[in-house]
Formats: structure tokens, C-alpha cells, sequence
């Protein structure tokens, strides 16, 4: 065992007895050495939540979702992080925001767009934001022509909104309307040439469209930007 798992089992131990300041002190030796040691960053997280550092552990929970995009730990972290916030001041519009960003990573889309309808008796941040999200929301749960109205209203006050044109772009292919779609991935390229992203998508339309030789040359500048595989798209849909 080298010294950074031992460092962090002594942080883990010094945490379940509560000792949060001396776990803190373990945990930042392995996360200076290794700054992607995701455990460290989840019990580091939980240490300051448990010290009242609500904001602190939040900057560690985010850092562990940004290594591992799929930890459940550290989306649930986030939310209670948020919560706390609420409680503390209801009208927090950046933990409301938050919150919204990371039950959607958690796939709970419902209590997403429960959220982003409730009356909460002032606006939060950003409408487009907003819109853009509950429009992610009901994408992922096949609502597409619904997520497709809140993506227009997104583009109807910010018409450069580079999120929701390839939500749009992601939500007409869903739904059949290929062309639309390839129009959409067409502005996203335009507005932002470099969004890997969007022209990976643009290559999937192409390609359904039976335009093989662009299809295929959507797909080689997706790679050139560092988009991995056509195969991601889906998996993101």
C-alpha cells in the first residue's frame, strides 16, 4: 500500500469518527499527489459537510462528478449541499440552478421540471437556462416535441444560445425530422466552429440523410475537435 492509500484510509477512518478538520488534512496529502482521486474528493466533500461548509463541499463534490460524470455520490452530495443553501436562504437562485443541473445528471427529470415550474416567488437566474434544462428534462423522458418548445423559447431570447440548438438538433432527430436537425447542427458550426459535439451530431444526420461523403467528413472534424465516437451521441441523447 503506497503512502496516498494510506493517507486516505486514515482520512476515511478520521471521518466516520468524526473527526472532520484531521480527515480534511489526510485527504488534501492524497488529492495534492494525485488530484484526480475521486474517493478523496467525495469524503473531503463530506467532511465540510458535516462541518456546516456547505458552499466548500460543493467545490468538492463538483470536482468529483467533473472526474467521473456518472458518480452518483457526488450528484446526491451536490443536491444536499443545495438544499442546505435553500434553507438557509430560500431565494438562493444559484443552488436552485444547481440543483436543477444535478437532478437532471441524476436522471431524476420529473423533480427537474417539478422545480422548474414551481412558483417560487421570484425568477430564477437565467430563464433561457431554465428553459434549456426542462427542455433536457422532457427529452429524456420522450417528450420531444414538448423539450423542442422550451429549446424555441430559449432561442427566442437568446437566438446564439449554443445549448439549446443542439438540444433542438438532438430532439428533431429523435423525433424523425432529420432535416430540421441537420439545419440546427448547420447554426451550431456556424455560431461555434469549434462544438465537437455538434459536429458529431451534423455527421449523424448527414449520414441518415444518405449525404455519405459529408456525413463523413462531419465525422473526421468531430474527431479533429476531440469528439471519441459516433456511439457517444446516443449514449447522450
Amino acid at each position: 500500500m503506497g503512502k496516498s492509500d494510506t493517507w486516505k484510509q486514515q482520512g476515511k477512518y478520521l471521518f466516520a469518527s468524526g473527526k472532520y478538520e484531521e480527515a480534511i488534512k489526510c485527504l488534501n496529502r492524497v488529492i495534492q499527489k494525485d488530484p484526480d482521486d475521486v474517493e478523496s474528493w467525495i469524503f473531503k466533500g463530506r467532511s465540510l459537510y458535516y462541518q456546516h461548509k456547505y458552499l466548500d463541499a460543493m467545490r468538492c463534490y463538483e470536482k468529483a462528478t467533473e472526474f467521473t460524470p456518472k458518480i452518483e455520490d457526488g450528484w446526491n452530495g451536490i443536491i444536499q449541499c443545495c438544499d442546505k443553501l435553500v434553507e438557509q436562504n430560500a431565494k438562493s437562485v444559484d443552488a436552485w440552478d444547481i440543483k436543477i443541473d444535478a437532478l437532471i445528471n441524476l436522471s431524476k427529470y420529473e423533480e427537474a421540471i417539478e422545480i422548474c415550474d414551481r412558483d417560487l416567488g421570484f425568477d430564477l437566474k437565467d430563464a433561457p437556462k431554465v428553459w434549456n434544462w426542462k427542455g433536457d428534462a422532457l427529452r429524456k423522458i420522450n417528450r420531444y416535441e414538448d423539450a423542442i418548445k422550451y429549446y424555441n423559447k430559449t432561442l427566442n431570447q437568446d437566438p446564439e444560445n449554443e445549448d439549446a440548438w443542439i438540444n433542438s438538433a438532438k430532439a428533431l432527430f429523435l423525433l424523425g425530422k432529420v432535416a430540421e436537425s441537420a439545419r440546427c447542427c448547420d447554426k451550431v458550426v456556424e455560431l461555434y466552429p469549434k462544438n465537437a459535439n455538434a459536429w458529431a451530431i451534423k455527421g449523424v444526420t448527414l449520414k441518415a440523410l444518405h449525404r455519405y461523403p459529408e456525413s463523413e467528413g462531419a465525422f473526421a472534424k468531430a474527431k479533429e475537435l476531440g469528439y471519441r465516437e459516433e456511439k457517444d451521441y446516443k449514449k447522450n441523447k
